[in-house]
């Protein structure tokens, strides 16, 4: 029996045979048992080698380049207690020697300067390193000949015994084993790696073309629903027209002028919605910034609302912090049409509900004010509170739903309130109902403003 750990020692059985055997079960057991990679199982067997038949170095080279190259994989030195690898020998160097182990399984130079296999190294090689006798293997699997297990002795020549080349050969045939073992688990990793790939392209495919599909109706159900938005102001406009054309009483004629402008004014706003959502997506949005107080914007906003609409009951106030900030620089056109779809939305969803409209100092964003409009409507419910401000969503997107809009409000309102460098968010209001908020610096910052010469979205901006 052999005892002892893998690079210890061992006891000398009675047979040579048996010795070897033991220690080539113990080195496939022990790469077994301690899961060694490759590397670790060449060091292994390489001072195993070493050991056994008592040799200076032993070394294991792959066979590469289409067999006209080996590479050194691992070579120990028991001398000096050493691996190294990395060297590499060319056919081109040594024809014979390559002809040699590809044709025989094991070499036996028992003199390796004069071997007809072998010579070719005894100038610069053999001579320097003082190695006398070589015994070489064959390292073949199932893919066919893959490299040589190389021992080289140094001292008086030595003839190598038929249990030392059985030994050597048994130790090459172990070695292309475990070569293939550890291919076979490269390619288990790869391909497990491709189907999870294939897995993960499935998965995202079914996701774009669910996302497509929703996109799509979504998209169909903007297009019915503003159409319905640019009828609405449009039937103002020409019933207005139509009333005033038969009518003479000066008050009658004032209210309908008012309507008429107030319906255009909303179908202006509907069309730069979809113009401007148009330049968003193309990456051309370009703001037009002017100075103005945020107070006089605000009123403009609730004045501007769609005709026919209940806007009595909207509270505008302006705390003292938001005044004493000074005027903005922004763009007021888009603030404006902000303000106005926030205040859209409170009177269509919170019905007979006060609407506050709020201005305050900022609380996130520094040197910038604070704009709120408060309902004590139903709210919004938790699961949609983001995705309200998706493109093309409404709360209710159904054929029979009770309010008008386009679904581009609160998804555009975002797209401006970003790009002047701000926030738009929803909270809901404590005891019920909602809060939609935004926040906007003093200043537009410099990247979004128009810069002279380049063009805007085409829609005029109202100063």
């Amino acid at each position: 029996m052999v005892t002892g750990d893998m690079d210890g020692g061992s006891e000398i059985p009675d047979s040579d045979m048996l010795r070897f055997n033991a220690e080539l079960d113990r080195l496939m057991q022990a790469r077994r048992d301690h899961a060694l990679s490759l590397a670790d199982f060449l060091e292994t067997l390489t001072r195993s080698i070493t050991r056994m038949i008592g040799v200076s170095r032993a070394s294991v080279w792959w066979l590469e380049g289409q067999g006209q190259t080996l590479r050194c994989a691992c070579l120990f030195e028991s001398e000096r207690d050493r691996f190294s690898s990395d060297s590499e020998l060319k056919a081109s160097d040594y024809p014979h020697y390559f002809e040699a182990f590809g044709s025989a399984r094991v070499i036996a130079a028992h003199d390796a300067p004069t071997d007809s296999g072998t010579r070719e190294f005894a100038h610069g090689y053999l001579d320097t390193l003082g190695i006398t006798s070589m015994l070489d293997a064959q390292i073949s699997n199932s893919d066919g000949l893959r490299g040589v297990v190389c021992c080289e002795h140094t001292g008086a020549p030595r003839r190598w015994t038929a249990e030392e080349m059985a030994f050597v050969g048994s130790v090459a045939d172990y070695t292309g084993l475990a070569l293939e073992l550890k291919e076979r688990g490269e390619m288990a990793d790869a391909l497990g790696q491709a189907n999870a790939g294939l897995r993960t392209a499935i998965e995202a495919a079914e996701a774009a073309q669910a996302e497509a599909e929703r996109a799509n109706r979504l998209q169909t159900q903007f297009l019915a629903n503003t159409s319905h938005e640019l009828r609405t102001p449009l039937h103002g406009v020409l019933g207005g027209l139509a009333i005033l054309r038969a009518e003479t009483r000066p008050d009658v004629r004032e209210h309908w002028f008012g309507i008429i402008e107030r319906s255009g004014r909303w179908l202006l706003g509907s069309v730069n919605s979809v113009l401007d959502m148009a330049a968003i997506e193309d990456g051309v949005l370009v703001l037009n910034a002017s100075r103005f107080e945020l107070a006089d914007a605000l009123t403009e906003a609730t004045a501007a609302l769609r005709p026919g609409e209940e806007t009595g009951r909207i509270e505008l106030q302006v705390e003292p912090a938001a005044r004493d900030v000074g005027p903005l620089f922004t763009d007021r056109s888009r603030l404006e049409r902000v303000v106005g779809n926030l205040l859209d939305n409170a009177i269509k969803f919170a019905p007979n509900s006060p609407i506050i409209l709020r201005a305050s100092a900022a609380l996130v964003i520094a040197d910038g004010v604070r704009v709120s409009v408060e309902d004590e409507g139903p709210g919004v419910a938790e699961h949609l509170q983001e995705a309200i401000f998706d493109r093309f969503l409404q709360g209710d997107g159904s054929a029979h739903r009770q309010h008008g809009g386009s679904g581009l409000g609160l998804a555009i309102s975002r797209e401006y309130i970003t790009r002047m460098g701000g926030q738009l968010a929803y909270a809901p209001r404590e005891g019920g109902g909602s809060i939609f908020w935004f926040e906007v610096p003093l200043e537009l910052p410099e990247e979004a403003q128009c810069r002279r010469g380049r063009a805007s979205s085409g829609v005029p901006a109202r100063s």
